[in-house]
């Protein structure tokens, strides 16, 4: 069964690493589940937000690695470039 309420309590309450760990075991477990990727997508979005909020390239950079890595080994599309434009967008505005 998917972690889906206790990610997104996590990532909300800025506990990213566990959310992230959470997410994948899901995502490993229930790799062609659609709610996996997207709980997954959300967890990379607070990462690149954060670093791009922060302004810390590097950690974004590197961040954005992370979520391509994860999206091409489960096939989650292109979540992770979406995520990481709206992250810069709105760091910027």
């Amino acid at each position: 069964m998917l972690q889906s309420q206790q990610i997104k309590e996590l990532r909300q309450s800025g506990k990213l690493q566990e959310a992230l760990d959470l997410a994948l075991i899901d995502l490993e477990q229930y790799h062609d589940n659609i709610y996996a990727k997207r709980n997954i997508s959300w967890v990379y979005y607070a990462f690149l937000k954060k670093s791009a909020e922060n302004s810390n390239l590097d950690e974004f950079y590197n961040n954005l690695e992370n979520c391509v890595d994860t999206a091409y080994n489960f096939d989650v599309n292109n979540r992770c470039f979406k995520a990481s434009v709206m992250a810069f967008e709105k760091s910027i505005i």
